[in-house]
């Protein structure tokens, strides 16, 4: 900083004689720049004494650093010693350093030498394995060692001696395989065939003897199939594969015993349980049959009800469907009876099982064979006992609700299969459906044509004085409700070209119930009665179809024949008691009265308000005893009296209208207001 300042001074210096004059500006500006130049022109001091200053100065500090310099010299002699000394030994860590890199090239060389070596070595392993592994399969294939011999000869059947057959069937599938591409194989063929052969030979004799077992007495078929059979499952399979006659042999063998075990098994439990059959409907038990109570029947259950109060619900079969089977000697202690539809779900039910398991135990003990092939075998004579059996009781069954039923349980049967997706039952399931319906279809025009011939019984000689509610009525009833409710299930809207037919044949049947309760009740004597009789039988069944919510075409038919008699019955009282009174109204109504029917109008008026209360009580009577029904009866009161108003009224207006000079006759009559006032303080309306 002095050495730079010492030279600005120099150029500072204006006095040399080479400045320029012209360059006084610049020297100015430089004056001005330095800030110690400036101060001392400010102070107005000598510049040249002050340059004279300034270089005393800086001779005495260059005089200085001389001395410095000089005192550090020998300082300065040790630094450059061990710099010197530093140099040498840096050129020996270098040369030390320049053989560790030519080692670690020879040790890198190697490295890479023995990787290269190391993969070589990899793949060979590699390689080696592979054909190790080859050649083990290839020898496991191949060599049959004595042990193999020995186990497939001597051993006995276990389930040890299915892996020894797993173990030969390997090495002929090798054999077979190979084409004859390896060496030796055609020394090992001869021992294999042998071996093959005994094999095969042990496996029949073994398969055969457990299958001759089954036959044994008190012998539980599906628990031997479960815990023994399906274990060897595999034997099974090497005869289908090595020996097909004598699969096909075992196959038959088993197909014979099981099949005659299953079926006396089922024709056993069928007899004892058809034992417990209780009588429901026999050829007596139609709707137009005599009511006759026979002493000494066997007890019968209701024909044409579904149950109720004292007696089971039958439509309760439809929902013990999973329910165990009955067994018979249980129900033979304790007495039990059971309609047809009860031993029909118990003997399906059964079946099913039975079915179930012998097919999942067939599927997996002779998975090669046809399976229709084994059911129809095992099940053929199985399900044309079942057949039988059926047919023998619909072509004496005249239980049409049994028939429905065991049609709804046929239906859930089939879907049960369904589920368990074993269609080998579908074949049966329909041919009973058919026979259940072409059965019910014929038990329902049995019945119409029960009641069409006790149409053509009645004749003129025929009296009835009963005007209560007919038993065929009950039975009708009964029967339709119990019908129509099983028939809106649906298992039966599953058919519905069968539905549509058998509705058809509903309609006939209303239509003849309605004719021979039509025929019945012209035989009365008295026509009110007969009218009553209509009434009384067509509410009960529209009360039974109504309890029962059933909406079919038959109560509305029913609807409009009630409501018709209702109007006639009406008509006829009020003319037993108000006669005169309706045939003056009906005759004269629209019509000019003269002075000649005064009188008759005097008697119609004093007649009516001397009677009108008592006839009115006669009538409650007569509704009372002839309508059991309190209901309908105080709806044919209510009718009655609305109609006794109206003819009254027309009445009264008949007599204003053709007398109004004669006060003492319109005083006398009753009005109105005091006949509805009475009849309402007697509640008819």
């Amino acid at each position: 900083e002095n050495h730079t300042m010492l030279n600005d001074d120099e150029n500072l210096d204006i006095t040399s004689l080479d400045y320029e004059i012209n360059d006084l500006d610049e020297v100015v500006q430089i004056f001005q720049s330095r800030e110690d130049i400036r101060e001392a022109l400010q102070k107005g001091v000598d510049l040249r004494s002050y340059a004279e200053e300034i270089e005393l100065k800086m001779n005495s500090i260059e005089a200085e650093s001389i001395r410095d310099y000089v005192d550090s010299s020998s300082r300065l002699i040790d630094l450059h010693n061990q710099i010197k000394a530093c140099d040498g030994v840096l050129t020996q860590m270098a040369a030390l350093l320049d053989g560790f890199q030519d080692d670690l090239g020879q040790v890198s060389e190697e490295i890479s030498y023995l990787s290269d070596e190391s993969t070589i070595m990899k793949i060979q392993l590699l390689n080696r394995e592979a054909l190790e592994l080859k050649l083990g399969d290839l020898l496991e294939d191949v060599i049959i060692t004595p042990e193999d011999i020995k186990n497939i000869c001597i051993e006995d059947v276990s389930e040890a001696y299915v892996h020894y057959l797993t173990t030969l069937n390997r090495h002929g599938q090798f054999i077979e395989a190979s084409g004859g591409h390896v060496k030796g194989i055609e020394d090992l063929q001869p021992i294999l065939e042998k071996l093959r052969k005994k094999a095969v030979s042990k496996a029949r004799e073994f398969l055969l003897y457990r299958i001759f077992s089954l036959r044994k007495p008190q012998t539980n078929v599906q628990i031997i199939q479960q815990t023994v059979l399906v274990k060897y499952s595999y034997l099974t399979h090497f005869l289908y594969r090595h020996a097909m006659e004598f699969a096909e042999e075992v196959m038959n063998v088993y197909v014979d015993t099981v099949s005659k075990i299953f079926f006396g098994y089922f024709r056993a439990y069928t007899t004892n349980l058809l034992k417990l059959q209780l009588e429901v409907g026999t050829k007596d038990d139609l709707l137009g049959s005599q009511d006759v109570v026979q002493k000494g029947v066997k007890k019968k259950a209701g024909v044409f009800a579904l149950g109720g109060r004292n007696a089971k619900d039958r439509t309760a079969v439809l929902y013990e469907m999973d329910m165990p089977s009955v067994i018979p000697h249980i129900a033979f202690e304790n007495k039990e009876l059971f309609s047809y539809e009860y031993l029909f779900r118990s003997m399906n039910h059964l079946l099913l099982d039975t079915v179930s398991a012998e097919v999942l135990f067939d599927q997996q003990f002779f998975a090669d064979m046809e399976q229709s092939e084994l059911f129809n075998g095992i099940f053929d004579k199985i399900i044309a006992m079942f057949n039988e059996n059926l047919e023998q009781y619909l072509v004496t069954s005249f239980d049409a609700i049994g028939i429905l039923l065991m049609i709804g349980i046929n239906y859930q049967n089939s879907l049960a299969m369904k589920r368990r997706r074993i269609p080998l039952l579908d074949s049966y399931f329909l041919k009973t459906r058919n026979s259940l319906w072409n059965r019910y279809k014929q038990v329902l025009a049995l019945n119409t044509e029960s009641i069409r011939t006790r149409i053509v019984g009645i004749n003129s000689k025929t009296v009835t004085t009963d005007f209560r509610t007919h038993y065929v009525t009950r039975r009708y009833s009964e029967f339709v409700v119990s019908a129509r409710s099983l028939q809106s299930n649906s298992a039966f809207q599953s058919f519905p070209d069968d539905l549509e037919s058998i509705n058809q044949d509903f309609n006939v049947l209303r239509i003849t119930i309605a004719e021979f309760l039509r025929k019945l009740g012209e035989t009365f004597t008295d026509h009110r009665h007969r009218v009553v009789f209509l009434i009384n039988n067509y509410d009960q069944i529209l009360l039974v179809m109504e309890e029962r919510g059933i909406t079919s075409e038959d109560v509305t038919a029913f609807r409009v024949l009630l409501q018709t008699e209702i109007k006639k019955f009406v008509e006829e009282e009020l003319l037993q008691y108000f006669g005169d009174l309706l045939k003056f109204v009906h005759k004269n109504t629209g019509a000019s009265l003269g002075p000649e029917m005064q009188g008759t109008a005097d008697r119609l008026i004093k007649d009516f308000a001397s009677s009108w209360k008592k006839n009115l009580e006669k009538i409650n009577s007569d509704i009372m005893n002839y309508f059991s029904n309190f209901t309908n009866g105080s709806e044919i009161q209510k009718q009655t009296c609305t109609q006794l108003m109206l003819y009254y009224s027309r009445f009264e207006e008949l007599i204003k209208k053709n007398f109004k000079g004669e006060m003492g006759l319109r005083k006398e009559i009753v009005p109105i207001s005091t006949l509805r006032f009475e009849i309402q303080k007697l509640k008819l309306v």
